[in-house]
């Protein structure tokens, strides 16, 4: 236990003036505790001489240290500053490359007591491990140390059990306070029953009705001033306002047993998070992702780790905070800024521009769930008329029977997969198994011309397949039409299904008549599909720029996963997040979500959800629940208890 000395009675006496004597006897400890650990820090720091750049510095740092026990007391804040300044550039040394950087500025945000077998020891919880001979008692990482979790779970004056490692501890919490320091001084203590604030130079008593975090059968509570927490664990004063919260830090003293548990749900998995507003959904996203990458910075890697959202305020705020949860690098995205970057650059020949005027049946239509098992079970249909066709064009050949082998050994492949490994072995490649290559050139002729026949350009561009499967579903009355009743009758009305088609096909034709896409056979083939509804071709279109639909990129990049197959990155390597915080989550469509999931590991899935669906504000989400959109998912997700405010 820590003991009050005489460096604690170095405060000056009228800070804590307007205290009582147990919340003077607080004060005096923890400011005695926070000089003690910034001294033993710079110790720690002067003596480390591994770094031969900084030798030098380290025998002027040592002799500042050995003049302080004969310094006098209205000499020692000067000394501490030149000593602190000295050892600067270490730390920033230190925190650049990496290392178990504690900043003595902040060094840590929550003091627990722990009485174990009639012993006590304390235990500072902070984003930093340091377990030096110069301090009064260590520092742990609330993200790697498994005994910072007793921090979390339990209250002061609450009995305890818990598996550290192999073994299992028990004991009583006598003692647990949350600090807020910044600049080097404790600013605030907040502590069961008790909260002190220092303002102006004096130390004030803060009210005893302490707001609390509620979550679960724990409750964690927070530092009197509600502007503590305004903006920063989900409380703000308007709508979709995020200030940049320098206190991040000392926020995760605020978590709960409940945000605690979901902080540390298992790697691997996909989970929601969800509460109303003011709950702390994207503070505890944010604790997660850190708690990952802590755990294994090797596999969650900055450029495999992303957070995305749907609005460039929440984007910048996290980018903003990250590095103060020691997370670097990773850069929070836009969702559909990054979807239509990475659609032009999948798909240069479309347009790069978007339409500032689509209609609301259009938006609803492009982010309804019933396009996933739409778009599958065409292409479904597609193989398998293809297949169909070549089985018999090549009935007559000796080949035949190999040939079926092969389909049979790619049928993992997805669509243009297949179809190009079958390209290649009719041209004497081995491309599956110990099948034989084909020499025939006339069976090659003819599975060429099958090809052409059924996908139009594929072998000068087989991607474009994806842009012919988009086209067909929504240029064509009668598959749009047959779509909508197949799968979602009643959704739309029919004059809405007219809308919605003859704004595509409006769309096409700018397309047309500026870039000549598809010009033939689709072009014909649309001109027909207007005629059967009494409509002419329209040529006419005011100088009006070609353009797409937002909602256009996310079908254009799920289709080319279900058809080519995994979305590479710009080195050739496919594109993978081992990890993914999806924010704001119930402004996401079920069709948004699944792109995004599919880009996570298969077998290793690492996803956080989190969201309220009662602060949903974009248009063509119809879903009323969380239950009704994750059953959508093609993956499985473990829904946590909703937080509460």
């Amino acid at each position: 236990m820590l003991e009050n000395g005489d460096r604690g009675e170095t405060v000056k006496s009228q800070e804590g003036a307007g205290l009582s004597p147990d919340d003077d006897l607080v004060l005096r400890e923890e400011l005695k505790l926070l000089l003690d650990i910034q001294q033993g820090l710079l110790l720690e720091a002067s003596e480390d001489k591994e770094d031969p750049d900084l030798k030098n510095q380290f025998g002027e740092i040592i002799e500042i240290r050995d003049s302080l026990a004969e310094a006098r007391t209205e000499d020692l804040p000067a000394l501490m500053a030149q000593m602190e300044r000295m050892v600067i550039l270490k730390y920033q040394q230190q925190s650049s490359q990496g290392s178990n950087f504690i900043d003595p500025e902040s060094p840590y945000f929550g003091h627990m007591r722990l009485l174990e077998n009639g012993r006590e020891r304390d235990l500072l919880i902070g984003s930093g491990n340091c377990f030096s001979n110069h301090l009064p008692c260590p520092i742990v990482d609330w993200r790697q140390s498994p005994i910072s979790g007793i921090f979390f779970k339990y209250r002061e004056g609450d009995d305890y059990v818990e598996e550290i490692g192999d073994r299992e501890i028990e004991g009583e919490v006598t003692c647990r306070r949350m600090l807020m320091i910044e600049e080097g001084r404790v600013q605030r203590i907040n502590w069961n029953g008790g909260a002190i604030e220092e303002r102006h130079g004096q130390w004030i008593p803060g009210p005893g009705n302490v707001s609390q975090l509620k979550g679960g059968s724990g409750s964690a509570s927070r530092p009197f001033e509600e502007e503590f927490v305004a903006g920063r664990l989900g409380r703000s004063k308007g709508p979709r306002h995020y200030s940049v919260d320098k206190h991040l830090k000392q926020i995760t003293a605020l978590i709960d047993q409940q945000q605690f548990d979901v902080i540390t749900q298992p790697q691997s998995g996909v989970i929601l998070i969800q509460g109303g507003a003011g709950s702390g959904k994207t503070t505890v996203a944010l604790h997660r992702m850190a708690y990952l990458v802590s755990q294994k910075t090797g596999y969650f890697k900055s450029d495999t780790v992303m957070p995305v959202v749907f609005g460039p305020a929440l984007a910048n705020y996290i980018g903003k905070v990250l590095p103060s949860l020691g997370i670097h690098g990773v850069k929070p995205r836009v969702y559909q800024e990054w979807c239509s970057r990475l659609r032009i650059r999948l798909f240069p020949e479309l347009p790069s521009s978007y339409s500032e005027s689509t209609p609301v049946a259009v938006i609803q239509f492009k982010r309804h769930p019933f396009l996933l098992k739409w778009f599958r079970e065409l292409i479904e249909k597609r193989e398998l008329q293809f297949q169909q066709g070549l089985f018999s064009k090549t009935s007559s050949y000796a080949e035949n029977q190999s040939l079926k082998e092969l389909w049979q050994l790619l049928e993992p492949y997805p669509l243009v997969a297949k179809v190009k490994r079958l390209l290649q072995w009719s041209k004497g490649n081995r491309v599956a198994g110990d099948i034989a290559p084909s020499s025939n050139s006339s069976l090659m002729q003819v599975i060429e011309r099958l090809v052409e026949d059924f996908f139009p350009g594929f072998q000068k561009n087989p991607e474009s397949l994806v842009i012919h499967i988009w086209n067909d579903c929504f240029l064509f009355w009668e598959a749009l039409e047959q779509g909508a009743t197949d799968y979602i009758p009643g959704d739309f009305t029919e004059g809405q299904l007219k809308s919605i088609w003859s704004w595509c096909v409006r769309q096409y034709q700018k397309r047309v008549v500026t870039s000549g896409e598809d010009e033939m056979p689709v072009r014909e083939s649309v001109v027909d599909s207007l005629a059967s509804q009494g409509l002419n071709q329209d040529t006419t279109f005011k100088d009006e720029l070609p353009s797409l639909d937002e909602e256009d990129d996310t079908l254009l990049l799920l289709l080319y996963q279900m058809l080519v197959g995994p979305i590479l990155r710009k080195n050739g390597k496919p594109l993978r997040y081992t990890h993914l915080m999806i924010d704001e989550a119930q402004d996401f469509s079920p069709l948004e979500m699944q792109l995004l999931v599919n880009l996570s590991p298969k077998d290793r899935p690492s996803i956080t959800l989190a969201g309220d669906m009662d602060q949903r504000i974009l248009i063509g989400n119809r879903h009323e629940n969380w239950e009704s959109v994750l059953k959508l998912l093609d993956v499985d997700v473990k829904t946590m208890d909703p937080l509460t405010v």
